[in-house]
């Protein structure tokens, strides 16, 4: 009872400032923008956007969750060679390296891939049958990212289970950012080789990007077991093409696809395709996606195969001070495993499935220019967990300058995989399934203060 007594207090007093602060007069609040910088520096200052918060473009000081952002730039001047040194600068990122082709993530403390979703333009890499994402395997050429945006904590309503501890969202360039051909190429110690190719044009409507790469490295342990190998490789080949209709609307196809060896203990050989379309309108787009992860085990003796089917579609109105933002979203997992006498001595074999319906709704209120609540939820069906709900409120106040004040109260959950639910033990009977497995829940409440003229806030 103290708690809430002294919770609603806490939010009382947020409120009561961000009103009072809301009724200062306009010389008052010159005087606070002209201590902080000029009008016309004001008036001509570019305030970052972000697509990740809500699912759709809007000023990084109005998104409701905290949204930080990896650009480019960034990653050329840290000397970056990869996705995971890209992502060790960001503070509440845990990023460890179990050997030379392999990097574990975790934001705040959980730290297990399980929790963190990554997903790249918009489209989940994650791999349903285990609840995972190794980062080395990804196929992504990182001179193809434009930004990284990173949210910590379960304010991304829209992402579902899975993104209990933070949403990894990596955006890639544009034929037009890209356009023309580049070789890059670095060899160090432990014979590391990292080279790519990417070519980009653009021409009247259309746009295109093809890029092919190549990493490889030695163990940092030489194998003591036959079937180990003392060096890994990940090879991987990737293709956009975009049709612009006008300056509103446009139509993405694309496909990547990675083929790796000798990754998690060097037993492991994966090969990842991601085929996805995408249009995108004024106020409105839809997506399909196709991911499909492909692993074998000590040759071909053990193998698990993972499919994961998606459609996404978001339509946003505007009126009045209101954002209305109502999405829809649909996703069929399926995952196969195949044993060659690891359990039996003939060929053992199971598979199972999973679908899951959600509905996302938030509407994004500007009472005075600089006041904004957000209210939003997710209602999903999931066939092993039935009825799910996520749900977030933000209250912001913008101050001059790329200056605002957050108060969030979020949740999420943590669906277990389907390994964790279905697995039977035909094929791989040494950790069975449990259908009575439930999710793992979390609240949060954050309140934030973020200056972006400081590095770091």
């Amino acid at each position: 009872m103290k708690r809430n007594s002294f919770f609603n207090l806490f939010v009382s007093a947020v409120l009561a400032s961000f009103i009072s602060f809301n009724r200062l007069n306009s010389q008052e609040i010159a005087g606070i923008a002209n201590s902080l910088g000029s009008g016309e520096d004001l008036f001509f200052m570019e305030i970052p956007t972000v697509i990740s918060s809500s699912k759709r473009e809007q000023l990084i000081t109005e998104a409701a969750s905290s949204v930080e952002i990896v650009t480019a730039e960034d990653i050329k001047t840290s000397g970056a060679t990869n996705l995971a040194d890209a992502l060790r600068s960001v503070s509440g990122l845990d990023i460890r390296q179990t050997n030379a082709g392999q990097h574990v993530i975790g934001i705040r403390g959980f730290a297990d891939t399980a929790h963190v979703l990554v997903t790249l333009d918009g489209n989940n890499v994650f791999m349903y049958h285990a609840n995972h994402i190794f980062l080395d395997w990804i196929p992504l050429a990182i001179e193809e990212i434009d930004r990284i945006e990173i949210i910590k904590g379960p304010g991304a309503i829209f992402y579902g289970g899975n993104a209990f501890s933070g949403v990894i969202n990596i955006i890639t360039k544009t034929p037009e950012e890209l356009e023309g051909t580049q070789v890059n190429v670095l060899y160090g110690t432990q014979h590391t080789l990292r080279t790519n190719i990417i070519n980009a044009a653009a021409f009247d409507n259309w746009q295109y990007t093809v890029t092919a790469s190549m990493a490889e490295a030695d163990k940092w342990d030489f194998p003591g077991a036959i079937q180990e190998s003392d060096r890994y490789y990940n090879k991987s080949v990737s293709g956009k093409l975009i049709r612009k209709f006008d300056d509103n609307s446009k139509l993405t196809l694309g496909l990547r696809h990675s083929d790796s060896a000798n990754v998690i203990s060097g037993v492991c050989q994966p090969r990842t395709t991601f085929l996805y379309s995408r249009y995108d309108k004024e106020d409105f787009w839809a997506r399909l996606f196709y991911g499909h992860h492909r692993k074998t085990f000590w040759g071909e003796s053990f193998g698990v195969d993972d499919s994961n089917y998606e459609f996404e579609t978001m339509k946003t109105f505007k009126f009045d001070k209101h954002i209305l933002s109502i999405g829809l979203f649909a996703k069929h997992s399926e995952w196969e495993i195949k044993s060659f006498g690891l359990a039996n001595p003939a060929i053992a074999y199971e598979d199972h499935s999973v679908n899951d319906l959600a509905i996302n709704i938030e509407d994004e209120f500007h009472i005075t220019n600089n006041f904004i609540i957000s209210l939003g939820g997710r209602f999903e069906y999931n066939t092993y967990l039935h009825n799910l709900g996520l749900g977030r409120l933000s209250f912001i106040y913008k101050l001059p300058k790329e200056q605002n004040i957050r108060f969030t109260v979020a949740n999420g959950y943590y669906m277990p995989s389907l390994f964790q639910q279905t697995n039977r033990g035909n094929a791989y009977p040494f950790a069975i399934g449990n259908r009575n497995l439930k999710e793992e829940k979390i609240l949060s409440y954050e309140l934030a203060y973020s200056n972006r003229t400081i590095k770091g806030l």
